[in-house]
């Protein structure tokens, strides 16, 4: 409770204001001690409510710009499809930059404005057949969350599949397959991004049978110098095409590493050769695919 806090239980009201030298306010129902100097609390909760308003007006008005990533072919410039995140080096405020760069931590409304704009804006081409939408481990809690991926989802072309992307890190296998089967059940595929390791340590993701692994640079950094990791991943390529599903390649940035994905049995990267675009420039991209 601060200066000037006001409580309302049911139809009595209690304001709350600090004594001054002089008679505490008449309106007060009670004076709180003085705070002087140092010893006053900040930041305040009026800021924290500042910025979390700010964010909000921020999301609802489409003022981030949304940063594309292209999923295409080994050797082919045509996007086969597209993955989303939110652009957070334009904002200016420090507070809003830490909130955003963890976009799971931001309040469900905004995740879900964030996602609606997303499908709003999808760059339309003849190629794409692939949309990876983010979603994190505080959604799970949402039960309505497959439902309305599958609203979205039926907002695209019908040759467009959505993909709910999630983070390995941020899940347990056992609590990912359920929410699997929900979002299958609703036509929406599963992805599983920042992979790294072997067969091995995909085996406790195989039951949720992700459509879509997409690995971490650390997997294909300097591949076409490692034959080990050539190795790895022609393993993880084999075991995801068991169950129909795809490995992403992720961080190539240069013809050398993508033709070892290729080789490796990976022909899809993300990315042009790892360098996201905006949306304005998205739009153009995928209209010379066209």
């Amino acid at each position: 409770i601060e200066d000037g806090g006001l409580i309302l239980i049911a139809d009595v009201e209690l304001t709350f204001c600090r004594s001054a030298p002089l008679t505490p306010r008449r309106t007060a129902t009670l004076a709180m001690d003085s705070v002087v100097g140092s010893e006053r609390i900040t930041p305040t909760a009026d800021e924290v409510i500042g910025h979390i308003r700010r964010l909000h007006e921020l999301l609802t008005h489409a003022a981030l710009p949304l940063e594309w990533q292209p999923v295409v072919e080994v050797g082919r410039s045509a996007p086969l499809g597209w993955r989303v995140e939110l652009r957070i080096a334009q904002v200016e405020d420090r507070w809003l930059q830490r909130l955003l760069a963890l976009p799971g931590r931001l309040p469900q409304m905004g995740r879900d404005l964030f996602r609606q704009r997303a499908v709003a804006e999808f760059p339309a081409a003849e190629s794409a057949k692939v949309f990876l939408l983010p979603v994190w481990s505080e959604d799970l809690g949402d039960e309505e969350l497959p439902a309305k991926f599958g609203h979205w989802a039926r907002s695209l072309p019908a040759r467009v599949q959505l993909v709910a992307e999630a983070g390995v890190a941020e899940l347990e296998p056992e609590t990912l397959h359920p929410f699997a089967e929900s979002l299958r059940a609703e036509g929406v595929e599963l992805a599983l991004a920042g992979f790294v390791g072997g067969k091995a340590q995909l085996e406790p993701w195989c039951r949720s049978a992700p459509k879509f692994l997409l690995l971490d640079e650390r997997v294909t950094r300097d591949l076409a110098l490692a034959g080990g990791r050539s190795r790895q991943l022609a393993a993880l390529a084999a075991t995801c095409r068991s169950w129909n599903g795809r490995v992403i390649a992720g961080g190539i940035r240069d013809d050398e590493t993508a033709e070892a994905c290729r080789e490796a049995g990976c022909e899809w990267t993300l990315g042009s050769h790892g360098t996201p675009v905006l949306a304005a420039e998205a739009r153009p991209l995928a209209e010379s695919a066209v």
